[in-house]
């Protein structure tokens, strides 16, 4: 469980000038997003908070908070079973929008220092 401390930080850090573009991401989906991440590394600690919001802060520099919402449905419907699944996995655009997310991801692993992928 996170702790009070971490997640006033985590909000204190998110809350920082981002440039225009950025600005678009409603506060719950960048803490949401910063959680998840920290999640994934498996530690609560300031280091993953500021790599995460690092993350974050670059994905939206490149992605409007639409384009991101839609390109995060596709890569995790993507896995859906059968006809249903159709939607997410088969559409050009369906595949664009996760490429734009991952590639989006993958650059701000390298830049914000966070290993493994």
């Amino acid at each position: 469980m996170i702790q009070r401390p971490l997640v006033l930080g985590a909000l204190a850090v998110l809350s920082v000038s981002a440039p225009a573009h950025a600005n678009d991401f409603p506060t719950v989906a960048r803490v949401e997003y910063v959680v998840k991440c920290m999640n994934k590394m498996g530690e609560q600690s300031y280091d993953t908070l500021y790599k995460c919001s690092c993350s974050l802060d670059h994905v939206a520099e490149r992605m409007s908070y639409d384009d991101f919402a839609e390109a995060s449905a596709f890569a995790m419907l993507r896995g859906t079973p059968g006809e249903k699944g159709g939607v997410f996995r088969d559409p050009p655009q369906a595949g664009e929008m996760r490429e734009a997310l991952d590639t989006a991801e993958a650059e701000a692993r390298s830049k914000c220092l966070i290993g493994g992928s």
